[in-house]
């Protein structure tokens, strides 16, 4: 039975009637980690943290939920064995350390652990009954009139910065209050003013680190409480899992995943295996799933879900479709990509390529067909545009020894403009094992250059092989080579691929009917939210 109240219990003198509350009617606060009722009605007069945890049981563990600025709530909590011996164990952990003479720095690591451990069961209990409907309507915006709160979470700044360039600054300024929050990395600071949005620092990492992603999903689940958005959407996997599990534990009601990729495929035992159900907890989490290809989501039936099928994808494709007005080859570009590079490329036949320098890139294979191409050629220059991940997935020893010594390869880091370098370029190649539907690729052919790609998901959605690029089997260097090679020296072939790329990417992949899908999907879902 639930109703509101007006007053507070009287606050009992000794820690034991914590069982009281916890098995019978009890008053909570009315916000999850707010102290200061607490401080000021003390448990227990020889140890006033004992409050905090007071807090969390009540909150966390016993607690639908609490809405600030509404009267306090009152809740009888269900009797059941299981719940009895849980809350009798923490209840008996809390009395045995109410009189021990704690440091400052052990009791933060008690508050700490107990917040982390009461989250876990907390998060058993919402996925197994579900969440009460008064908690799947906190904020909800079923008025028209009132804007949307929406709040965009990422890995690392970066996927906010450069592959959402332009859609948060749309969505701002169709009434939306846009909301970021990622790691750091790149230019955090100047991400407000170029999105019009407010940007919060999360613990998040791309690495598989147990600790560090429970203090993650911690701040991410007390940062979403103070928030109260309408709508999380997450972006890359780990702001997947993390995003989706805090934003249901809040009681979010949209909660949107984008897929842009699966990781998973280019793993092998138990890391595959765990990878697959960090992808399922992550779907499972969400209220709506959105993929940017429509090629990668037979490979998620397979692989993890036969749910696939009910995923989005909206227009044809792209996790924000390009800027075809940005993306225009122009003499100033070229001249200054020669600048940026400090190289003379006058007279070079230039390949560019475009991303993270890693193995499931095929860097190998591009490396060891540059490598043939500059035997038959001294011309034949690659630039490579992407930062190497040295902790994650780094490059073998040979690879990095091959990229710093052989005169052909000019390596110049992230950039987060590559217009430059694309307009330097005779053509672009990504020999990459799995993509979704890579931005690189529309780039490109705005700025009418030809390219040669593997023959997957997503590069296939872009470029039709002999149409406006040429399509190669993935880890096969003698067919990519093959196609560089050709591309070099037919030069009537290079014009026909580039006068058909940016009409084909025109037609299909503008940024502005992409956006505008979104923000009619997001009102859609809020309008269908309970």
């Amino acid at each position: 039975a639930t109703g509101r109240i007006t007053g507070i219990r009287k606050v009992p003198a000794q820690v034991k009637f914590l069982r009281v509350a916890l098995f019978g009617y009890f008053i909570h606060p009315t916000v999850m980690g707010h102290t200061d009722w607490f401080r000021a009605n003390v448990y227990h007069e020889h140890a006033g943290w004992v409050a905090d945890y007071e807090l969390w049981l009540r909150t966390v563990k016993t607690a639908s939920f609490a809405v600030w600025p509404e009267p306090l709530l009152v809740y009888r909590v269900p009797v059941g064995y299981a719940k009895q011996v849980l809350a009798t164990q923490q209840i008996r952990t809390l009395l045995a350390r109410t009189d021990l003479p704690l440091t400052n720095m052990q009791r933060a690591g008690l508050r700490i652990y107990y917040g982390v451990k009461l989250l876990y069961f907390r998060g058993l209990l919402a996925m197994k009954v579900g969440f009460r409907p008064a908690e799947k309507a906190v904020n909800s915006t079923s008025d028209p009139s009132k804007p949307i709160r929406l709040v965009r979470l990422a890995t690392v700044a970066q996927t906010l910065q450069v592959p959402l360039r332009g859609q948060l600054r749309f969505l701002a300024e169709q009434g939306v209050e846009v909301i970021t929050a990622s790691a750091g990395g790149g230019d955090v600071a100047g991400l407000p003013e170029q999105e019009a949005c407010r940007h919060y620092p999360l613990p998040l990492t791309r690495q598989i680190r147990p600790l560090t992603d429970l203090w993650a999903l911690w701040r991410t689940y007390r940062l979403l409480r103070q928030l109260r958005p309408d709508i999380v959407h997450s972006h890359t996997p780990k702001a997947g899992l993390i995003g989706m599990l805090a934003a249901r534990l809040a009681g979010i009601p949209v909660r949107i995943h984008t897929i842009t990729g699966l990781p998973l495929l280019e793993k092998r035992g138990w890391l595959r295996g765990l990878l697959v159900q960090v992808e399922r907890l992550t779907y499972t989490c969400a209220t709506a799933i959105w993929s940017d290809s429509y090629e990668i989501l037979p490979l998620i039936a397979a692989a993890v879900t036969r749910r696939a099928s009910q995923f989005t994808v909206l227009e044809s494709g792209s996790l924000n479709g390009v800027d075809t007005a940005r993306f225009t080859r122009t003499a100033a570009l070229e001249q200054q990509a020669n600048q940026l590079c400090q190289h003379q490329l006058t007279g070079c036949f230039v390949w560019v390529f475009v991303g993270r320098i890693v193995p499931d890139k095929g860097i190998a294979e591009l490396l060891g067909s540059i490598t043939d191409l500059y035997r038959l050629n001294p011309a034949v220059r690659l630039l490579l545009v992407g930062d190497r991940e040295e902790t994650l997935t780094p490059l073998p020893a040979s690879v990095c020894r091959w990229l710093a010594t052989h005169p052909a390869m000019i390596e110049v880091g992230f950039r987060a403009d590559i217009r430059p370098y694309l307009a330097a370029a005779d053509a672009l190649v990504l020999p990459t094992y799995r993509e979704g539907l890579p931005t690189v690729l529309l780039e490109a052919g705005a700025m009418d250059l030809p390219c040669v790609a593997t023959d997957i998901n997503g590069c296939r959605e872009i470029i039709r092989h002999g149409y406006n690029g040429l399509l190669v089997p993935p880890k096969n260097q003698p067919a990519l080579h093959t196609a560089m090679r050709e591309l070099m020296e037919n030069a009537p072939l290079r014009t026909a691929l580039a006068g058909r790329a940016r009409a084909h990417v025109v037609d299909r992949f503008r940024q502005e009917p992409l956006w505008r899908a979104v923000e009619a999907q997001y009102r859609q879902l809020i309008q269908a939210a309970p």
